[in-house]
């Protein structure tokens, strides 16, 4: 009985991967995004309707900007394109840095033609011919696009400029006659939002008594409204000039972004973007970085985790050789007796985060010559397809299954491989066919016979529940109470925890697939889980199995012992 529960501990230390390590000040400078605003309001308009509302939009939108930490540049009543290009626009550009978070706010006169949406400055031509139409008014894609060339993080157009001009083209040399009503909805650009005043092709209202459109006055009241992320806020706006037109103006957005989007959040918000970038580093898979930046690139680790990316992403420094989706599938056995998970002996692991489904050894006879070494055979069909391996002791490649073939290079301790397949040689020893971004080819390395497979019980199933959202910020954080009642109970109860999986569904209840930013947050969200939980339980005890085979809601905690 001591020898089974000492080899326990030691395989469980041995999968921790240095499992109280600190994290790395270099990876956690806080270093807040650059906010930046451009506001514009036109409204003293010749040869079209005047606006004087529009003045009074840009000022408001401009002071709210300010209150939430934007730098803002406000220019109202913009004559000419060349004077809002020349005075205001590719000023404003220079200050954006990759990164930053942008906003564009126009309140005025726009159209539509030949398909491409215009704002208006003040001077509108009485006639004037289709083919000037681009270079006397404002091309918003051209806007777009100029904003996008600079990386910012997140470009926010929002567009109250769905009135209605016409009459004023020439179509004497040909094109279209005339302007269409409202704005055209501009093509999706990654991490872009632009919202509209009414939907494509309708108008919305404006104020020439001087109060605020129906839209700017819905943005204000909830736009920077504090920790409200920016699609709940502006679903709240959609409502608000519904009711406040009688349905008669229908706010549009195109929006193509993962990101959580708070223009006002509070202290609590904030340091969920530190406890999710922990998270992240506690996982130690370039996935997790990427996932962090994909939701989290607002917050004030983003410089911190890009770096991580560029300088981290081809070595870890946490593992387990237990198959995290083993782990995951053992739970029905473990309903009433304890279930035995296969451990893998030897110079490999797995990243703590992996799949359900493990692939089939992929391999050319492999196995059918006498002289196979059993243990590495076994150790390689766990392995052959794997995306994530860990090379846990320095190894040589190389470019043949050959123990005197060329070497293509040393991986060191932590180097990540995705293993392909698996071959013999004639001396019948076992090589993984392997690729990385170390290498810019194909590579063999070898499976050493003193490799194998190690059956281990890792408990009963005790606690199985769902991983919910934290009740304020982000739908990628999740509940500490949520998890804080669930050891309780099993503390109560007398038990010990020996494994922790914690798993991320594949499609919702109705099985259908989730959007990327649904996924996105359920899988930040079981890595913020595994975070928590470690600070009870090592975290070396704690696997992450992503786009598992059942649906749901949250992510699901399995919790195995004794």
């Amino acid at each position: 009985m001591y020898r089974v529960f000492a080899i326990a501990i030691l395989i469980f230390a041995a999968c921790a991967g240095n499992a109280f390590a600190q994290f790395d000040p270099k990876y956690n400078v806080e270093v807040p995004v650059k906010r930046l605003a451009l506001v514009v309001g036109n409204a003293d308009y010749v040869n079209a309707e005047v606006l004087p509302g529009s003045a009074k939009d840009a000022d408001a939108i401009a002071e709210k900007l300010r209150a939430a930490g934007f730098t803002v540049t406000l220019a109202k009543n913009i004559a000419t394109r060349a004077d809002f290009l020349n005075k205001y626009f590719l000023d404003f550009l220079e200050k954006i840095e990759e990164g930053s978070f942008v906003v564009f706010y126009f309140s005025g006169h726009g159209f539509t033609y030949g398909g491409e949406s215009y704002l208006a400055p003040l001077q509108v031509p009485q006639r004037l011919p289709g083919a000037q139409v681009f270079t006397t008014f404002i091309s918003t894609s051209a806007l777009q696009e100029r904003i996008n060339l600079h990386n910012p993080a997140l470009l926010v157009m929002l567009l109250d400029a769905c009135r209605n001009i016409s009459g004023f083209i020439d179509s004497s040399a040909g094109g279209p006659s005339d302007v269409e009503k409202g704005l055209a909805s501009l093509a999706p650009v990654q991490n872009n939002i632009v919202g509209y005043a009414s939907a494509p092709g309708k108008i919305s209202i404006g104020s020439s008594a001087g109060a605020y459109s129906k839209y700017t006055a819905a943005l204000l009241a909830h736009l920077i409204t504090v920790d409200e992320e920016f699609d709940k806020a502006h679903k709240e706006v959609i409502a608000d000039v519904r009711n406040n037109t009688s349905n008669g103006q229908n706010p549009w957005l195109s929006a193509s972004s993962t990101l959580d989007v708070y223009f006002n959040p509070s202290p609590v918000v904030l340091d969920q973007f530190r406890d999710a970038w922990q998270a992240a580093q506690q996982s130690d898979t370039p996935d997790a970085a990427k996932r962090y930046l994909d939701l989290f690139a607002l917050g004030p680790y983003a410089v911190s985790a890009r770096k991580w990316l560029a300088e981290r992403t081809q070595r870890a420094s946490t593992f387990t050789q237990f198959s995290p989706g083993q782990i995951d599938s053992l739970w029905q056995d473990a309903l009433g007796t304890p279930a035995f998970g296969t451990r893998i002996t030897g110079p490999f692991g797995f990243s703590r985060v992996g799949s359900q489904n493990q692939p089939t050894i992929q391999s050319r006879d492999l196995g059918e010559r006498k002289q196979i070494q059993p243990g590495a055979r076994e150790v390689a069909g766990v392995l052959a397809g794997n995306q994530d391996v860990i090379v846990l002791e320095p190894t040589t490649a190389r470019f043949r299954p050959d123990a005197t073939a060329a070497p293509a290079g040393s991986l060191d301790v932590g180097a990540r491989i995705v293993v392909t397949s698996v071959e013999e040689d004639n001396q019948g020893a076992v090589w993984l066919k392997a690729s990385s971004k170390q290498f810019s080819q194909a590579f063999y390395v070898p499976v050493p016979p003193t490799a194998g497979t190690l059956d281990v019980s890792i408990g009963k199933a005790l606690l199985e529940f769902d991983l919910d959202a934290a009740s304020r910020g982000s739908a990628g954080i999740a509940s500490q109470l949520t998890i804080d009642n669930a050891l309780k109970g099993i503390k109560a109860a007398g038990q010990r925890i020996n494994w922790i999986s914690i798993s991320v569904p594949k499609t919702d209840p109705n099985n259908v697939p989730f959007s990327e930013r649904e996924a996105l947050l359920l899988s930040a969200r079981a890595t913020h889980g595994a975070y928590l939980l470690s600070k009870t339980i090592p975290r070396g005890r704690i696997t992450i199995v992503d786009g598992a085979d059942f649906s749901g809601t949250n992510p699901r905690v399995r919790i195995f012992g004794n």
